[in-house]
């Protein structure tokens, strides 16, 4: 099933999705201009997996504004330059810590009221602790 493409933004995002496709399945190489963006991807899966098996006891679950987050920056990572409006490019990836205080102080107020799932910071995944696309290891 090939996706309807109304421009040259949506073209270039599904020809890199195909080739990332590849290089998950292991049948396109080379993939070595992709191994950070490949390596990003084992750590937000690792982070859903380890979310979606945690029961309500687990030490390790992790909150869906983490996940969305990491996600985000993933996403983001992948995008050029030449996409992003005047004076964006600068500020296009976010931590976790800073997106929950943004939204306790617009539209979810009582958000910084419920205990963080988890202090042990998930390793690899941009947008908590230290990673290479932003360091929210403050």
């Amino acid at each position: 099933l090939q996706p309807f493409c109304s421009g040259m933004q949506c073209a270039a995002s599904t020809e890199h999705i195909a080739r990332l496709a590849g290089c998950l399945e292991h049948l396109q190489r080379p993939c070595d201009e992709m191994q950070s963006e490949l390596q990003d991807l084992q750590a937000f899966h690792a982070l859903a997996a380890t979310t979606l098996n945690a029961t309500s006891t687990s030490s390790r679950r992790f909150s869906a504004s983490m996940l969305l987050v990491a996600f985000h920056n993933i996403v983001t990572s992948t995008i050029p330059r030449r996409y992003f409006g005047w004076g964006r490019w600068a500020n296009r990836f976010r931590c976790v810590e800073e997106v929950l205080d943004d939204l306790s102080q617009t539209i979810v107020p009582v958000l910084r009221s419920v205990p963080d799932w988890s202090t042990a910071a998930p390793t690899g995944v941009p947008g908590h602790g230290s990673h290479h696309l932003i360091d929210c290891a403050m």
